[in-house]
């Protein structure tokens, strides 16, 4: 099992790759993103990725498996939002500053993936209006759970099952 590897159930194994620190997430996910999948090597029949900087960071691995991302939104379009309504100062210079670097991550990610699954017609329309090419390779996908299979079953149950004491906070 690799190094920080957290069993779960069922055989699978949840890997933390996305160490936060003082960075922005912007300037280190795409490495650990690389680094992470590169160990995994070979273990993948998919590649799912949130966000252009973890699916830049896949598509660096050079992993066997399709990728298929994410796009909630454009965080390029965000930082110019961002940067013409807001006073000036350091958020603002940093707005400017890394609109062109969102760019280019979204670009690299939605040009990458094999796959593209937004949440709605908006963000679907987004995709297709800065990247006509992905507009066919792109599908909408509701955000939901069907309650009626994923019920969450009687609570006390749960808790003797995984060993939590029914008054313990979660």
């Amino acid at each position: 099992m690799p190094v920080g590897a957290t069993p779960s159930r069922d055989g699978v194994e949840l890997v933390p790759a996305l160490h936060r620190r003082r960075l922005p997430k912007t300037a280190t996910d795409v490495w650990h993103a690389t680094r992470a999948a590169r160990s995994l090597r070979g273990r993948f029949d998919v590649a799912l990725a949130h966000g252009s900087t973890t699916a830049t960071g896949l598509l660096r691995a050079k992993l066997e498996a399709p990728l298929v991302s994410v796009f909630h939104a454009s965080a390029a379009l965000e930082a110019r939002f961002l940067h013409e309504r807001i006073g000036f100062g350091r958020e603002r210079a940093a707005a400017y500053a890394l609109a062109p670097l969102l760019d280019r991550l979204e670009r690299r990610s939605v040009h990458g993936s094999a796959r593209i699954l937004t949440l709605s017609e908006f963000s679907r329309a987004i995709v297709a209006r800065r990247h006509p090419d992905a507009a066919g390779r792109t599908a909408i996908v509701p955000g939901g759970v069907d309650t009626d299979a994923f019920a969450p079953g009687d609570r006390a149950a749960a808790r003797a099952r995984l060993g939590i004491a029914a008054g313990e906070r979660l």
